[in-house]
């Protein structure tokens, strides 16, 4: 029996679940982008708080290596270093935060027999990018990372900026590393 969510759909972490890689990735960027458009809740989540908390959790031990992504084998903590002062040279946000599932996982998603997906979970007020790029590496250690761009273009490109895309890939990446679950750095207001 497939994972199903609360309201019946089947959840996307099913392995056995027969998707087009494409379609599910547009469906998915289309869902955060609605869920963007959503009430927060009362907890806010900053790429400065992520970076920081990521940096004590690596510590200053730089022999536990990525193993996996695109800083395969370069150290954790160097990693986590360059994490904060990346965030830290970062032009301030000029658009307002939206409702982020930060620790996202495919497992938040749930598919629908008319094939729409939803995307549940926490939600706070933050980065949109932190969510995106969260997505973005669930879907590509799921189907490759040909899923990357139809995610984006179905979220729309227009409404992010690159550089925190990026930045939000290498804090995601440093937290799936060392075990840090993203929902919990959300500062409560």
């Amino acid at each position: 029996m497939p994972p199903t969510g609360p309201d019946g759909g089947i959840r996307l972490d099913d392995p056995h679940l027969p998707v087009d890689p494409e379609s599910t990735a547009r469906a998915v960027g289309a869902a955060i982008r609605r869920a963007h458009d959503g009430p927060a809740g009362r907890g806010t989540i900053g790429l400065s708080r992520v970076a920081a908390r990521l940096q004590d959790a690596a510590g200053a031990d730089n022999a536990v290596l990525m193993d996996s992504g695109p800083y395969l084998g370069r150290p954790v903590a160097e990693l986590a270093r360059l994490a904060v002062e990346t965030v830290s040279v970062l032009p301030p946000v000029v658009r307002p935060t939206v409702a982020v599932r930060p620790g996202f996982t495919l497992g938040d998603c749930v598919l629908h027999a008319d094939g729409s997906i939803v995307v549940g979970g926490v939600r706070a007020a933050g980065d949109r990018e932190l969510e995106l790029a969260a997505a973005a590496i669930a879907l590509g250690s799921r189907h490759g990372p040909a899923v990357v761009a139809p995610l984006l273009d179905a979220y729309g490109m227009d409404l992010l900026d690159l550089r925190r895309l990026d930045t939000s890939q290498l804090l995601v990446s440093i937290a799936a590393e060392i075990g840090v679950d993203l929902d919990s750095v959300i500062d409560d207001v």
